[in-house]
């Protein structure tokens, strides 16, 4: 059974508080992994995270941007078939049906990312943070420096840009690359 850990600033960690939930697959109700529960403490390692990674993120113009976020759909469109067994095994999709979500997001992904590189001019870039936890999966460890958050779109993020809400997936948000 896999036991699976948090991931900040690249790295799976075990979680402070030893507390785990079982991941059940609700085809075959066997329990398929175990989750921390994670703690305060825990969610705070992965914000911090977040907000040292935000300066590096902060710095780069608007191609080193997009460049970034199309190697992620680039990746994520790599491991389609093992995302959508995962979600199969994680809540039962059937995996053609979470074959085609996951393209959805790669496609959603690349139009976010192909809108402001036809753009004339430079736009300025507002981007959002999520933790680290939520992408660095997806990005080689320490490619943007400190941390490994990313620019996206989402109301729970706070007035500084951190995102601290869950995210199902987070290839299916778009980014924020607005002014």
């Amino acid at each position: 059974m896999k036991r699976l850990r948090n991931i900040i600033d690249g790295i799976p960690v075990e979680a402070t508080d030893s507390q785990r939930r079982d991941v059940v697959n609700p085809a075959t109700e066997q329990v398929v992994a175990q989750i921390p529960v994670g703690s305060a403490a825990d969610a705070a390692a992965a914000v911090n995270s977040a907000r040292l990674a935000h300066p590096g993120w902060a710095r780069l113009d608007l191609p080193d941007r997009l460049d970034h976020l199309s190697r992620i759909a680039d990746n994520v469109e790599r491991h389609v078939r093992e995302l959508a067994e995962l979600e199969n095994e994680e809540m039962g999709k059937p995996i053609p049906l979470a074959e085609q979500f996951i393209a959805g997001g790669i496609a959603a992904l690349r139009h976010s990312i192909e809108r402001p590189s036809q753009a004339r001019t430079r736009l300025p870039v507002r981007c959002s943070l999520v933790t680290a936890a939520m992408v660095s999966p997806l990005i080689p460890h320490g490619e943007l420096g400190i941390g490994a958050g990313l620019g996206i779109d989402h109301p729970a993020a706070d007035d500084e840009g951190v995102e601290a809400g869950p995210l199902c997936q987070p290839w299916v948000r778009r980014p924020a690359l607005t002014g």
